[in-house]
């Protein structure tokens, strides 16, 4: 997942942040826009539920059209957001325990059964709101549902929110299309998007997309390993050039409309900048809000999971935040979003339903073949001012960039190694100060960027979020 876009998130949660599908039916608005999946039997074997799944999906070859565009005013004039959840991988590369600052989800039956339980009652707490779900599983979760709680999936169905699931692979041991089998075979009726990938993973990938066609992205493929250095993205759903084509990050700024691949960029996560970020013209924008399963800790005396995954615990890249703090806190954030919900704004959905959109909409965007797309990117053009997250005005492209050292978040997604302060801090950071769980990081200086939900309060003493 791209860590510039995930920063930003993280002042609204993901950090940059966040982030699209399970069958449940909210009603009219939910069908009009639902991906089409194929129900699998539960006693079917890998092989065939993923290529029966796979199938459903025709490969997408290129801009589709509608015959109508009556309402396309309407539908580009809402910012359409999902929350968005990964897991990730604890066993990389197929090693047992080869990151230890990801839970045992496949091994430990403890840690398994709190965090499928803090999932499923996060997708609860989203469907009363009606809110949206993109549910991004990593491989290892995935077995841990098949060895510990092989219904998961059937429960995070019901309990009735606009849920979907997404692959979500670091591909270190187990691929895309592998995965999507795996999720299929344990019930979770997954869609074909890509939640996540780096840029270099991207440019090997053009045998890959050949022989597997029909995958579109959550966000954009502008990330490095680690995220050490992302890059912004332009923030709205397009069409992007195929691996073969693509040599650096700006060839991934423009339109291919003959592409296969779609790519759902992301305004920031948070309600304040929203709609001032909300490029004017015919665009679909995404905004996400990301979360990974980790940040869901155990009550202190929750002696069923080990002490690491506990709140005051060693975990690392952690929140802070217990599962039942994370899910008021995401309340938080839903509430501040309802004016915008009710004055037509903004609009839950999931990836595959604005994915959908596109497809519908397409003719009618202001997308050109070979369009430029690049001044929709985060820049500092005009004598613009760069935001806190993306500080370094780049004296060539004009585009803000993350600087020499890493100013995001404290908890990382994907498990990336973050930032120490060792080699000082950028412009509009702080080092996070010993005692708390970003200690020893540089982050972003709440004075300037304001506050997740998670840790509201502003320590004016030392720009430091505190919960």
């Amino acid at each position: 997942m791209a860590w510039t876009s995930l920063r930003v998130r993280w002042l609204s949660t993901l950090a940059l942040a966040v982030w699209p599908v399970l069958a449940c039916d909210p009603g009219p608005a939910r069908n009009e826009v639902n991906a089409t999946r194929v129900a699998t039997d539960g006693a079917t074997t890998v092989s065939d539920a993923g290529q029966a799944e796979r199938a459903a999906a025709a490969p997408d070859t290129g801009q589709s059209a509608t015959t109508d565009c009556a309402d396309i005013d309407a539908v580009t004039a809402k910012i359409y957001y999902a929350f968005v959840i990964h897991n990730e991988e604890d066993d990389a590369n197929c090693s047992a325990g080869s990151q230890p600052g990801i839970p045992d989800y496949n091994g430990d039956s403890g840690v398994f059964a709190h965090y499928a339980q803090a999932m499923l009652d996060y997708a609860a707490m989203l469907g009363r709101h009606g809110a949206a779900l993109s549910f991004q599983p990593d491989w290892t979760f995935v077995e841990g549902v098949t060895r510990f709680r092989p219904g998961f999936f059937d429960e995070l169905r019901a309990t009735g929110g606009n849920v979907e699931v997404v692959p979500h692979a670091h591909e270190s041991c187990v691929p895309y299309d592998e995965l999507f089998d795996r999720i299929a075979a344990a019930g979770g009726q997954p869609v074909k998007i890509l939640g996540g990938m780096t840029f270099d993973a991207f440019r090997a990938k053009q045998g890959w997309f050949d022989a597997n066609p029909g995958w579109a992205f959550w966000g954009v493929p502008t990330a490095y390993l680690g995220h050490v250095g992302d890059r912004s993205a332009p923030p709205i759903v397009y069409r992007i050039a195929q691996p073969s084509s693509v040599a650096r990050i700006e060839d991934l700024y423009r339109h291919l409309a003959s592409s296969p691949i779609i790519a759902t960029g992301s305004l920031p996560g948070w309600p304040a900048a929203m709609l001032a970020a909300k490029p004017t013209g015919r665009y679909l924008t995404p905004a996400y809000d990301f979360k990974a399963t980790r940040w869901f800790l155990a009550e202190a005396s929750d002696t069923s999971v080990p002490p690491q995954w506990r709140l005051g615990g060693t975990g690392q890249q952690d929140s802070g935040l217990t599962a039942a703090q994370q899910i008021a806190a995401t309340e938080q954030l839903i509430q501040s979003l309802q004016p915008m919900v009710d004055q037509g704004q903004v609009a839950y959905a999931t990836v595959s339903q604005l994915l959908e959109l596109f497809r519908r909409h397409e003719h009618c965007l202001d997308l050109q073949p070979d369009q430029d797309l690049s001044p929709l990117v985060e820049n500092c053009r005009d004598g613009k001012t760069c935001p806190p997250t993306l500080p370094v005005c780049d004296s060539v492209t004009l585009f803000c960039l993350p600087g020499t050292v890493d100013g995001g978040l404290p908890q990382p997604p994907d498990g990336g190694l973050p930032p120490t302060c060792a080699a000082g801090c950028p412009t509009a950071a702080v080092c996070c100060p010993t005692g708390l769980p970003c200690q020893g990081q540089c982050v972003p200086d709440c004075r300037s960027a304001g506050c997740p939900p998670q840790a509201p309060t502003c320590d004016e003493t030392d720009g430091v979020c505190r919960p």
